[in-house]
């Protein structure tokens, strides 16, 4: 995920300021850089349409409503693209690269929207989202595989029926849990558990065991995996969004299923379940190591 960050963040560089040696690089370029940055929308890289606009084109379809990119997002962007050049800098054959006097001493415009934190799942909130038809019985629509909000008497017990449990009762994030295979769901010193592991992790401590909770069990989740073998979970998931991850479309849709039962909330998201799910474990008593080791956290960074 770090490095498809930072493709994409150079790619920015070179379609706003153009693809040319390092060394030719000026601050005009930087000021323009800095520039549109500050005018890109938030939903950036997330429609098709985006690959064939250039990022004018871009800017200049963006809705009054949508918001631009956070502080958070442009220091990602403007820290990735400054240090690839440090690190140009450093190699055999590049010229010496006056980085503070291209880079140095721009700041973000007031209007550029601050960094919002996510909010974790509420006790209502969780009991409508567990109570709507997705868990209790959908009517299913003749095309649209994820239309699922109208009661009814289906209950499919696939990606839409497993994410949001097992986010909830691992700490996982959603894109984890999506590339989970049978083979991943085994028995460790006599206790089920998930084995999160591969390339797709955030990052190396990522990779870790987590305990299959008693409810998932209940719920059948040694049966799935027992049924996928070496296959994955959610075959039916697939890649897509910027950084190409089997979570992109699930995450889109659970949006537009959670304002369609009415759970709704701004900053309220998939993975605020798994902050739910941390901050449940903090609050029980679990040690902030054991809760890092679950959710992937280096605690060696705090």
């Amino acid at each position: 995920q770090t490095e498809a960050q930072n493709r994409n963040s150079i790619d920015l560089l070179i379609r706003i300021c153009g693809d040319k040696p390092p060394s030719t690089y000026t601050r005009d370029d930087a000021a323009a850089l800095r520039r549109r940055l500050e005018m890109i929308p938030d939903n950036y890289g997330k429609s098709p349409r985006h690959k064939v606009m250039t990022v004018d084109e871009v800017i200049a379809a963006k809705k009054p409503e949508t918001a631009t990119l956070s502080v958070g997002t442009l220091n990602r962007h403007w820290n990735s693209i400054t240090g690839y050049f440090r690190w140009l800098s450093r190699q055999d054959g590049v010229p010496d690269l006056s980085l503070d006097r291209i880079f140095g001493g721009f700041r973000w415009g007031a209007d550029v929207p601050d960094s919002e934190e996510r909010l974790s799942w509420d006790t209502p909130s969780l009991q409508k989202l567990f109570a709507s038809p997705i868990w209790t019985g959908f009517k299913e629509h003749p095309t649209k595989r994820h239309w699922r909000h109208r009661p009814g008497t289906t209950i499919i017990k696939d990606e839409y029926f497993w994410l949001p449990l097992l986010a909830l009762f691992s700490a996982a994030r959603c894109d984890e849990c999506a590339n989970l295979t049978g083979r991943d769901v085994l028995q460790k010193d006599g206790i089920w558990a998930m084995h999160f592991h591969g390339e797709h992790l955030k990052t190396e401590g990522s990779e870790r065991f987590v305990p299959v909770h008693s409810t998932l069990m209940e719920l059948g989740f040694l049966n799935l995996a027992k049924r996928a073998g070496g296959d994955r979970l959610f075959p039916k998931m697939v890649p897509g969004g910027r950084d190409q991850k089997l979570s992109h479309f699930y995450s889109e849709e659970f949006t537009d299923y959670r304002r369609r039962i009415g759970v709704y909330k701004k900053n309220m998201d998939f993975h605020s379940l798994r902050t739910s799910a941390t901050s449940a474990m903090i609050h029980g008593g679990v040690s902030l190591l054991i809760a890092d080791e679950i959710t992937g956290h280096d605690s060696a960074a705090r």
